[in-house]
């Protein structure tokens, strides 16, 4: 992958041992990300800042884009080992959507390490989903998320954004795209991206910990071992 940066977009389309492919580079340069929100490179940062000062929330709907098959499991899943130093198989694009007590919630873009076909590690940093995971646990609570994959190249921009806390970052996607998407209730309660091509339903434990790590980051180096929050997958859903 590391030559086609800032090329096209590359294709999978026969994954030894699964049937799904996988695609990446998507968002390899600034000129992909320009067209993919309608913007250029003029006006993208004053439609950006509009998005998050204005975000718009999506139309509920009954459920996903997708027909779901029952049968599909994370097992199922190409996830890569995308350096031979990383520690297991890495989900690195997904889309972790959570929701407070408070009914509000959060979307941002974090790596989930593979433990097994229900259990992930999740890095994750002091900002918004932190400071949520911290209030569920001065709760007593688990917080539960859902984790998108497979979405439109504004919702991983939009995820990535640093609008005020407790505004869904998926609203500032649906403002960016015009009103474009939709959202549908999981059986959590977590309101999930419809548009998206594979949907892992469950929680992070704020009381359990694992060792996260090592990674190979940005930076072509192995990110340093961690303790860890720990995500439980309750529920898969796949086309």
């Amino acid at each position: 992958m590391d030559k086609f940066d800032d090329g096209p977009i590359v294709l999978f389309e026969k994954v030894k041992d699964f049937e799904i492919q996988v695609v990446g580079n998507v968002c390899s340069n600034r000129k992909r990300l320009y067209e993919a929100i309608n913007a250029t490179e003029e006006n993208y940062h004053e439609k950006i800042y509009f998005a998050m000062e204005n975000p718009l929330p999506c139309e509920i709907v009954q459920s996903p884009y997708f027909k779901v098959d029952p049968q599909i499991k994370i097992k199922d899943l190409p996830i890569p080992k995308h350096y031979e130093s990383d520690a297991s198989y890495y989900i690195t694009s997904g889309i972790v959507i959570a929701r407070d007590d408070e009914k509000f919630q959060n979307a941002s873009v974090h790596r989930l390490m593979y433990i097994d076909d229900e259990t992930f590690g999740i890095r994750i940093v002091p900002r918004h989903l932190f400071a949520m995971l911290q209030e569920a646990k001065k709760k007593g609570k688990v917080l539960n998320i859902a984790v998108c994959i497979g979405v439109h190249p504004a919702v991983l921009l939009s995820a990535a954004l640093s609008p005020k806390y407790k505004i869904d970052h998926i609203h500032v996607a649906n403002r960016l795209m015009n009103n474009s998407f939709h959202q549908f209730k999981c059986n959590n309660n977590v309101y999930a991206l419809a548009e998206s091509e594979i949907i892992l339903e469950g929680y992070i434990d704020p009381f359990e910990e694992i060792n996260e790590g090592p990674f190979t980051d940005l930076t072509g180096t192995a990110d340093i071992v961690r303790k860890q929050p720990v995500v439980h997958i309750k529920k898969s859903l796949c086309e």
